[in-house]
């Protein structure tokens, strides 16, 4: 289940993780939740055009770029306009791009989908990627469509926004504070991390799971028995960080994020809206959200 919120993130992994992975697999079907702006969409079109792939996008929203990507999207991509939730029984693929709706009862219920469509297609599971399993979303829900959730899987949630370092909601201002967001961070059943780490905890088949902190955390799940001979070395490349590496990440982050808000708070003051004024620092923004701040 999701709705877009027309920016994201997840493009900026591909390069150096994504699409070595979808590589190292030889992946043949790569399934996008959540095509947002068309910024990640765009990458994983063209490398369908070099490679023969084909990718299935879930999105209830219309596709960033659509008219832009129109042979692409023709070509090589089925679209489904409907909720995660309502797709994904009868979807299968290699490679799973998770970045919907950033919520547990969202996240949690897609994981268990993919794993049960994989069972029924002979068991093989694939290659999981979860975006937001960081700040703000790893610990706290946010609800694009609240209606959505059933109300006793939702948190208490208000159109305000978050702070780094505060489990409550800003009275005025902060992060995102245009979209509804749970009033609170932490606790069971809240957050984009914990439906990945409740969800494995609770899964029969023995996933490996790990995350990369930065740009707002990205999850990594996969299944050694279900990977292609000789692909367990390559992702292992990819994915594993020592214990320096991952705090080095963790700090550079925080500092991308405290920088972030800072840029947002001053955009809200200034008007929260596009103009001459505020131009130069919606550019900025545009480049390190992928959409315009709030």
């Amino acid at each position: 289940m999701e709705h877009s919120s027309r920016g994201n993130e997840l493009h900026r992994y591909w390069n150096s993780l994504v699409r070595p992975a979808c590589e190292a697999l030889g992946a043949k079907t790569i399934v996008e939740i959540g095509a947002a702006a068309g910024l990640h969409t765009e990458l994983v079109l063209a490398f369908c055009e070099e490679s023969g792939a084909r990718l299935e996008i879930i999105d209830p929203v219309p596709v960033g770029k659509a008219n832009e990507l129109a042979p692409l999207l023709a070509k090589h991509a089925t679209i489904h306009e409907t909720t995660s939730h309502e797709a994904l029984p009868g979807i299968s693929g290699d490679v799973f791009l998770v970045d919907g709706d950033h919520n547990w009862f969202t996240v949690y219920h897609d994981l268990r989908l993919i794993e049960q469509r994989a069972r029924e297609c002979g068991g093989r599971m694939p290659l999981i990627f979860g975006h937001d399993v960081g700040w703000p979303y790893g610990r706290r829900d946010l609800y694009y469509a609240p209606e959505r959730v059933p109300e006793e899987h939702r948190q208490p949630f208000a159109r305000r926004g978050m702070v780094m370092g505060s489990s409550e909601l800003a009275l005025e201002g902060g992060f995102n504070y245009r979209h509804e967001n749970a009033l609170h961070e932490g606790g069971p059943k809240n957050g984009v991390l914990t439906a990945f780490e409740d969800f494995v905890k609770e899964s029969e088949v023995d996933w490996r799971f790990t995350t990369m902190p930065i740009f707002h955390g990205l999850a990594i799940l996969y299944h050694e028995p279900s990977l292609p001979e000789g692909s367990l070395e390559k992702l292992e490349a990819l994915f594993e960080l020592s214990p320096a590496a991952r705090r080095m990440l963790e700090d550079v982050e925080e500092e991308r994020m405290i920088l972030v808000c800072e840029l947002v708070e001053t955009y809200r003051r200034l008007g929260g809206r596009p103009g001459k004024r505020t131009a130069k620092l919606v550019r900025i923004l545009k480049r390190v959200l992928g959409t315009y701040p709030g």
